[in-house]
């Protein structure tokens, strides 16, 4: 089954990248990517769960098994936001200015730990449909929140934590050539691919239509390809990018698995925990 192979995926790719990356720390010495590690162990954790939750909604009676899966539902992602918010500490702590961090991590921090608590108290819905890319009969669910407002949250949670992640790494490759070019670069292309991610996973957030949120991720692409194109030192971009944009995969996909389907955002967890790995192991001149 496609699903569950996506979701073994993932998880195996996400606990073996955390290992790799730990063990790494230790050697070189480097205690920030502890943060990193365990962000990427509390991901497959609630993918995992999101597995044990797809097993079980496939017997009968279904009702029974809707209630037993809002159960396993709950801790999964819980654990999988305190993940999130450990990811993003971890550029927090290692890549961005002391400043910077003050004014902008208790918000972003602060946003990713609401959703986190929000699966302990707050009242949730289950959208029951087919998986997709399935060639059999298997079911799974997704689970919005019960008021509008915290759906709303959530969105923009993950949206600013994954801009702040990519914009943080983008920025810092970018300034070392030029200030002008990290602003008018790197910050608006982590902002438009993220913000189509969450336009497009839920175009009613942001009051535009579908055709305009895909124009403007193609946009930011665009500009990523600039990014890449207009850069001197190609490698410490590329390194940035992948860091940047493999971490913030881990937070953005949250918003088409809660609103579209589970299974394309288990594939953006996988290319993500690989784009951070191999990030990790570059060295660059």
């Amino acid at each position: 089954m496609f699903t569950l192979a996506v979701i073994a995926f993932d998880v195996i790719v996400l606990v073996w990248t955390g290992l790799k990356i730990l063990k790494k720390s230790e050697e070189v010495v480097y205690p920030v990517g502890k943060y990193l590690a365990w962000g990427l162990f509390m991901s497959a954790f609630g993918i995992f769960m999101y597995g044990v939750r797809s097993i079980v909604l496939q017997f009968e009676p279904f009702e029974t098994m809707l209630k037993i899966d809002e159960l396993i539902y709950r801790p999964g992602l819980f654990g999988h936001f305190i993940g999130c918010a450990l990811l993003v500490w971890f550029v927090y702590k290692g890549f961005a200015p002391k400043l910077f961090t003050k004014i902008t991590a208790p918000l972003v921090l602060g946003l990713l730990l609401l959703v986190s608590l929000s699966m302990v108290f707050f009242p949730i819905l289950a959208k029951v449909h087919q998986a997709p890319l399935e060639p059999i009969r298997f079911m799974m669910t997704s689970r919005p929140w019960a008021w509008p407002w915290m759906n709303l949250e959530f969105v923009y949670a993950c949206f600013i934590g994954s801009v702040a992640v990519f914009g943080i790494f983008l920025y810092n490759a970018l300034v070392r050539e030029s200030k002008k070019k990290a602003l008018f670069l790197g910050i608006p292309t982590a902002i438009l691919i993220h913000f189509g991610i969450a336009a497009i996973s839920k175009p009613s957030t942001f009051f535009l239509s579908a055709n305009m949120c895909w124009m403007l991720m193609i946009i930011g692409l665009i500009l990523l390809i600039l990014v890449i194109f207009l850069s001197k030192n190609k490698g410490q971009v590329g390194k940035a990018i992948m860091y940047g944009f493999g971490t913030s995969l881990l937070i953005s996909a949250a918003i088409p698995c809660v609103f579209i389907s589970p299974v394309f955002a288990r594939i953006g967890y996988g290319i993500g925990a690989i784009l951070t790995y191999k990030a990790f192991g570059m060295k660059v001149e």
